[in-house]
């Protein structure tokens, strides 16, 4: 599918970047092709040549119109950003640019966006099982738990159990189909909030492609192929992803510390490199704890004195003052934390009932679907008149003949006055008798 808008897509970080590992020059990689917005920023930045990686053969359709005004500076290559070892050596830098791009969203077909319906598809690559497979055959434990861990969903579990109990009734293979069944699990978004089916989406558009699997692999790779010196610039908008890196960079920083201080200590790895970070503002250097020391140590030390004794006086006072602070808040927690048990309790037992009645409401529903059915099967007219053939003797019905029927003139109006009984009959006894 080639593109159809000459325009380029700059993508909204190109501007740090390049302003970060200024100047560019050399041979560099970009891991995340998409619509060419990194590729073409640092070929017009100086750098040499730009490897142009993507597993989105869509990519380099939409790439062609332009990635002849380069020459043999741009070389485009299908693949994963993980095996950039593989396609290039000594590179002077890499960048990664993490995510779904817009050219994929916008796309219908591709089945990423849950504001347009398309296939539930997700794959960037266009090959192996998709989205639709993933929510039809995974089990309702692995479902929750992918859009627990990549999604960041609290509802997952409920999520989950609804996907299964619909994909029962017939599979679930669009994308409006899906992003209606995750938000009516949902509280409706408030304005200025997401959509309730982001997370859902994000999540399942990681685990079809392994991001996070690719990330830790592309890093481990950039660090192979970057020669010493090199520079690595990685755009993060998800959370987890933003830890990956970080974590990553820092490890191989030689900046990792030691968490607790009551550890151990850890043999630490030589630094690979250096991680960038915006440092705060410098401590002041601590003041004397007594100025008078300088000149004057006695009296320094008198002073010192005289606060020891206001401190053995208060300290009885301070601490059946901190002691009591301590109960206090001791019994809060408890109290906090056994209101939140009911309340999470009594939230529980409420949507476990709504559960169960819309399930009911469903069931009623099928059970009408079905009586309507029936009653449309039983009332067909041609039925009615092989009925009707089949049981005239029995029935003893009369045939009709051309004339009983006649106009509407005919009809006599107004219409005659009934004769008057004159010979009535007692029929109370004739009903007793039969009773008896």
């Amino acid at each position: 599918m080639a593109a159809t808008d000459p325009a380029p897509h700059i993508p909204v970080l190109l501007g740090p970047i390049l302003k970060a590992v200024a100047p560019v020059q050399g041979t560099w990689l970009d891991g995340t092709f998409g619509a060419g917005g990194y590729t073409r920023g640092f070929l017009e930045a100086g750098a040499t040549r730009v490897i142009a990686v993507d597993r989105d053969p869509l990519a380099f359709e939409m790439a062609a119109p332009w990635a002849g005004e380069y020459g043999d500076r741009l070389v485009m290559q299908k693949g994963v950003f993980s095996r950039m070892d593989e396609y290039a050596q000594d590179l002077d830098g890499v960048v990664l640019d993490l995510g779904v791009s817009s050219m994929q969203l916008d796309l219908a077909e591709r089945g990423f966006s849950f504001m347009r319906d398309g296939p539930l598809d997700m794959r960037m690559s266009q090959d192996g099982p998709s989205a639709a497979d993933l929510v039809n055959e995974a089990s309702e434990e692995e479902l929750a738990n992918i859009i627990f861990l990549y999604g960041e969903e609290r509802a997952s579990r409920r999520i989950a159990r609804l996907l299964v109990k619909a994909r029962e009734e017939a599979p679930i293979v669009r994308t409006a189909e899906l992003s209606r069944l995750v938000e009516s699990c949902l509280p409706r978004a408030k304005p200025g909030q997401s959509h309730p089916a982001t997370r859902t989406f994000q999540a399942l558009r990681i685990a079809v492609n392994d991001e996070y699997g690719e990330l830790w692999g592309g890093l481990m790779a950039a660090e192979r192929a970057l020669k010493p010196g090199g520079q690595l610039a990685v755009v993060t908008f998800h959370s987890v992803e933003d830890r990956m890196v970080k974590r990553f960079l820092t490890a191989r920083a030689g900046a990792g510390g030691n968490a607790n201080r009551f550890a151990p200590e850890v043999a630490q790895a030589a630094p690979q490199g250096h991680h960038r970070r915006r440092r705060g503002a410098g401590r002041k250097p601590a003041q004397p704890q007594c100025q008078a020391a300088r000149g004057h140590p006695h009296g320094c030390a008198r002073r010192n004195n005289r606060r020891k004794g206001h401190r053995h006086a208060g300290d009885e006072g301070e601490k059946a003052m901190r002691s009591f602070v301590y109960v206090l808040t001791a019994l809060g927690v408890i109290g906090l934390a056994f209101w939140a048990y009911r309340e999470n309790y009594a939230t529980q037992a409420v949507l476990n009932n709504t559960d169960r009645l819309h399930a009911q409401i469903r069931q009623a529903h099928a059970r009408l679907a079905v009586l309507r059915a029936e009653w449309a099967y039983q009332n067909r007219p041609d039925r009615l008149r092989d009925l009707a053939e089949i049981n005239f003797e029995r029935l003893q019905l009369l045939p009709l003949n051309p004339d009983q029927f006649g106009q509407i003139d005919e009809v006599q109006y107004p219409i005659p006055k009934l004769l008057p009984i004159t010979d009535p009959v007692d029929v109370s006894s004739m009903n007793a008798e039969n009773d008896l």
